[in-house]
């Protein structure tokens, strides 16, 4: 008994593979106000997508084939070019209570792939950000090479949506837009 079980769970381990980020991975946080735009770079991507194991060419990647995906982005690791700026970044997310923000993928609904490995993919997921969670559906490039995959976009996100009032300066003359966007250009092997 003890035999088939080892061998069951074993097998079931085998049906799935683990690919993570690379640390050539880029992620960028833009916004505007009513006195200037602004931008943070994201330093730390960290991803674990989990694939089925049934999947032998890349270029057949198929909704069901997507069995997990979880991104984390370290709040320490979010960093402008002013240091007042990546201050206020890491007070307004709540650093100290919500460290981290994270993604969690619920699921896929499509994948198109052309010949030359370019597709894109729609998804349904999670964001939590300073407390709060967020469902967003969400449109990603994909782009298949020889030895990686590279998911790239664009995310509009409002602040508002995590309980977070933009900021304001100098008795409220200086105002933060609401929206942001994060660019990102994920790669994984």
């Amino acid at each position: 008994f003890l035999l088939s079980a080892s061998g069951l769970f074993g097998s079931m381990n085998a049906q799935q593979r683990t690919l993570h980020a690379e640390s050539s991975s880029e992620m960028e946080i833009l916004g505007d106000s009513n006195l200037k735009k602004w931008s943070a770079d994201v330093t730390e991507v960290q991803m674990d997508l989990v694939v089925s194991d049934e999947l032998s060419d890349w270029m057949e990647l198929a909704p069901d084939h997507f069995v997990s995906l979880a991104l984390s982005i370290p709040v320490k690791g979010i960093d402008s070019d002013s240091k007042g700026l990546t201050k206020n970044i890491h007070k307004y997310l709540n650093e100290k209570s919500y460290p981290e923000i994270r993604y969690t993928l619920e699921n896929v609904t499509s994948v198109e792939i052309a010949e030359d490995g370019s597709g894109s993919i729609e998804a349904a997921g999670t964001v939590f950000v300073s407390g709060v969670s967020l469902d967003v559906m969400m449109s990603v490039g994909l782009q298949i090479t020889e030895d990686e995959l590279v998911f790239s976009g664009a995310q509009e996100l409002l602040m508002t949506n995590f309980g977070i009032e933009p900021p304001t300066a100098l008795m409220g003359t200086i105002r933060a837009d609401d929206k942001i966007v994060v660019t990102y250009d994920v790669r994984v092997k």
